[in-house]
């Protein structure tokens, strides 16, 4: 289905008389939107050539980066007592190393956090299952005016002007420039 779009009826830079103007006007919209498109796909490729470059220059890089952290990690893990003693943490020269006390919430054996979900819905422990909230536009149409009122709420309605370009038209003849 094409895309409806509500243009902005700003004061006319060109001039619509008559039906055939507007045909012409929308043959110019498509394509422009066409040259639009082409230059977009022109960018996109660029763009993804720059990152793959990127990524096959850094990727050394990174896997160095990662051989380092883990051969930092595997010496404090092995000197900890020694290094650390009741100290959490070193000030180096180039950075601190240290070990961080966190909590990692898992589940038991047997269980996921689909059955830890259900669980919490059957045992009425609401509190704990986050939802998000929000107002549901559509379903709030269907109330009568006064209810809508009540909550601070009114439809509203009105004619808004729309144009469809079919999906990937290509004119027979160029389009008159207006």
């Amino acid at each position: 289905m094409p895309k409806r779009v509500k243009p902005n009826l700003s004061p006319a830079a060109f001039p619509v008389h008559s039906l055939e103007d507007v045909d012409a006007a929308l043959a110019q919209i498509a394509a422009r939107k066409r040259q639009i498109d082409l230059i977009g796909l022109g960018v996109a490729e660029q763009v993804d050539e720059i990152k793959t470059r990127a990524a096959a220059e850094t990727e050394p890089i990174r896997l160095e980066i990662a051989a380092l952290e883990l051969a930092i990690g595997r010496f404090a893990e092995a000197g900890k007592a020694e290094l650390f003693g009741k100290k959490k943490s070193i000030q180096l020269q180039f950075g601190i190393v240290g070990f961080r006390a966190s909590s990692k919430l898992k589940t038991l054996k047997k269980w996921t956090f689909e059955r830890v979900l259900a669980t919490l819905r059957d045992t009425g422990m609401r509190e704990y299952i986050r939802v998000k909230e929000e107002v549901d536009k559509e379903k709030l149409k269907g109330l009568a005016p006064e209810t809508l009122a009540g909550i601070g709420c009114t439809v509203v309605q009105e004619d808004v002007f729309y144009y469809e370009l079919p999906e990937q038209p290509e004119p027979e003849t160029q389009p008159s420039t207006l």
